[in-house]
């Protein structure tokens, strides 16, 4: 990656309520992302197959793995994004997260007790909640922000999954705001 690009990941959920894990239902959208970005590698989830009702649960796990080191984090958060789209684990499960967690190597203790008490759920609905007041209302979007910017911030957003070169041309866009700015001051 761009030394000047930074990766910031935030928690935004589509139903931000705790909800039960439910059988899913047939749906095509998948294999039409897996068109866009074949290394995605998104499979249709089985029918019937127990699918999380809500991600809550999976982003409060990738907050607590993030305590145990940003490497760490990085495997357990692409862990959890394979469980869910490739996999068609139940990620709002709390014996699946403490076992993906074990897999790629974290202490899952840590992760079991802090969905037990809840302890990172006041830090993911306020991320949601800033997503909400910058208008995100769907996953995934991106945000490329310049934050160098010495007054509000300039954001170009990407919504949705989109072919590769959308990023680019989002990036392309942000850094010609940019230069421009810099040459008008």
């Amino acid at each position: 990656m761009d030394e000047r690009l930074t990766l910031d990941w935030r928690s935004f959920l589509l139903r931000p309520e705790p909800r039960e894990s439910q059988p899913s239902r047939p749906r095509n959208s998948r294999s039409r992302l897996e068109g866009y970005e074949p290394r995605a590698q998104f499979r249709p989830r089985p029918e019937g197959t127990m699918t999380a009702g809500s991600g809550l649960l999976a982003l409060e796990a990738a907050k607590a793995a993030a305590e145990q080191g940003p490497e760490l984090f990085r495997r357990y958060h692409q862990r959890l994004f394979s469980a869910q789209f490739h996999e068609s684990l139940d990620i709002g499960n709390l014996a699946e997260l403490a076992a993906l967690a074990e897999q790629e190597g974290l202490d899952p203790r840590p992760i079991t007790a802090a969905l037990s008490d809840h302890r990172y759920r006041p830090a993911v609905m306020t991320e949601y909640q800033e997503a909400l007041r910058f208008g995100i209302q769907a996953i995934p979007t991106v945000l490329f922000v310049d934050a160098t910017a010495a007054g509000p911030a300039k954001a170009v957003p990407v919504v949705g999954a989109v072919e590769t070169d959308i990023y680019r041309q989002a990036i392309a866009y942000l850094e010609k705001l940019v230069v421009e700015e810099s040459l008008s001051d």
